[in-house]
């Protein structure tokens, strides 16, 4: 069953948005520029912006969290939502993004348009490796849907990193992991570097495998955290810090 996030999104308010996004790209398509741009005040890509005169597009409303689906594993959310709203949303249902980037202003598009990576990322992969599906803005003017099995496939696995030149993500499906209240945090002290690696590798994979050769140390910590339940010692699961950090 569909829970709407927060109650601040829905599948009707963004069908609308979308609307009149389609009408907006339409009325700059008339002017007769060359292209049209976004109208964005944030980015965390950090360059040079030149001042361009093209006709401006404003997406600053597509930043809600549409609905999360704990059965399904999964959350829907527009292209800018930001990781602090996504990760709100998901605990309130027991469930993370697969992958959660440690800036809380980073948007799920534009951590997939990008390259979005984090603590979980050594078992669920990059950001993009955790989308289900998206709507595109195409520059033609067209928002198609794409998944890795429809008509439009190629443009889904040619997205990530892509920057903006193929297109925009107006609304993805992400996959989620299940949560639990609190983190049980464990510190191991290694006194040589093979027990070190014997440790992490033991905890990173199922079955065990070899870990990689690391330089040689006199002593090492690995620090483990796992999903729990409470004990004396146990603090919250309820903040957007740890959901990025624990493994």
């Amino acid at each position: 069953m569909s829970a709407t996030a927060h109650g601040r999104g829905s599948s009707t308010g963004y069908a609308e948005k979308a609307e009149r996004l389609l009408a907006d790209v339409a009325a700059a398509q008339r002017t007769g520029a060359a292209g049209f741009g976004l109208a964005k005040k944030t980015s965390n890509v950090f360059r040079d912006r030149g001042e361009k005169r093209a006709p401006r597009v404003d997406l600053s409303h597509f930043n809600q969290v549409i609905a999360v689906e704990p059965a399904a594993g999964t959350v829907e959310a527009e292209g800018m939502a930001t990781y602090a709203d996504l990760a709100d949303a998901a605990l309130a249902h027991a469930a993370m993004p697969a992958v959660v980037p440690q800036l809380k202003s980073i948007t799920l598009g534009g951590a997939v348009a990008g390259v979005g990576i984090e603590a979980t990322s050594f078992r669920q992969g990059l950001v993009h490796d955790t989308i289900v599906a998206m709507d595109i803005l195409t520059g033609d003017g067209r928002i198609v849907r794409c998944t890795a099995d429809n008509e439009h496939r190629d443009l889904f696995r040619g997205f990530p990193n892509s920057y903006g030149t193929l297109g925009y993500a107006l609304r993805l499906t992400a996959r989620t992991l299940p949560v639990r209240r609190y983190v049980h945090v464990r510190h191991d002290r290694h006194a040589d570097a093979a027990r070190y690696r014997s440790s992490a590798g033991a905890s990173c994979s199922s079955p065990p495998v070899r870990a990689p050769a690391a330089p040689r140390v006199a002593a090492a910590i690995s620090w483990i955290g796992t999903l729990g339940v409470r004990s004396a010692k146990s603090s919250p699961f309820a903040s957007w810090y740890v959901s990025a950090n624990c493994v």
